[in-house]
């Protein structure tokens, strides 16, 4: 799994640095600050952290841990593909209660209904695409390693820069929540991948199974190199 770009969005990790990006050196701007604790960075719901340099390869994978404390329409992680004539914005984000990936400006998204707020147990999601560069992406969305969405979409749109906690440069669709562990691939994950990725945890440090019920993350076992017990 080529990792290109990874937030960790976590202090242990990022050395405090909320905007930090510890694989590709791709530093983020934090606007209306975002700030970190236990459970990892925390988005005000007008706060987000993003970038004007940043474009996704030709495949790509995108993941996030998510959160949220209130619902509306409220983006977790967006970036958009290299420009040119079929410019697209991709994007995970929520709108009343469903999760959403989105591709391009005209509305076509698949989601999986069902979440409320002030969920305690972090959620994995990702969204993987093939062949992004040509007007008719493939995405497939997946919730916690589960395949919960796939969908074609036959549209150009509008190429925003890479946010997380906001949609690009539009100012609106602000998260209000947790978030962690935001990474992009420059490859399209196999399904095998998405569920080991989920099976590792936020940061790769952490258990999903012991989260507790305050939602604070508590480490576990160490897993390739993490941190211990």
């Amino acid at each position: 799994m080529p990792l290109v770009n990874r937030w960790p969005l976590l202090s242990i990790l990022n050395g405090g640095d909320v905007t930090r990006d510890i694989i590709g050196g791709l530093t983020l701007t934090n606007s209306g600050g975002v700030t970190m604790d236990s459970r990892g960075a925390y988005f005000n719901g007008s706060s987000y952290l993003g970038t004007a340099s940043k474009t996704v390869p030709a495949n790509f994978s995108m993941s996030i841990w998510v959160r949220p404390i209130s619902w509306g329409n409220a983006t977790f992680f967006a970036t958009c593909d290299s420009g040119g004539t079929n410019a697209t914005i991709y994007g995970i984000y929520a709108s009343a209660g469903s999760v959403n990936y989105y591709a391009g400006s005209a509305a076509h998204t698949s989601e999986v209904s069902g979440w409320s707020s002030n969920i305690l147990t972090p959620e994995l999601l990702t969204l993987e695409t093939v062949v992004c560069n040509t007007s008719t992406p493939t995405l497939t969305g997946y919730r916690n390693g589960v395949q919960v969405a796939s969908v074609t979409y036959g549209g150009g749109g509008a190429s925003y820069p890479l946010a997380i906690g906001r949609l690009g440069a539009y100012a609106g669709y602000y998260f209000n929540g947790y978030l962690q562990d935001a990474r992009i691939y420059d490859t399209s994950l196999s399904p095998n991948e998405v569920i080991d990725l989920y099976r590792r945890g936020p940061n790769d440090i952490y258990n999903v199974s012991r989260y507790h019920k305050s939602g604070i993350y508590l480490p576990a076992l160490a897993r390739n190199g993490g941190f211990g017990r």
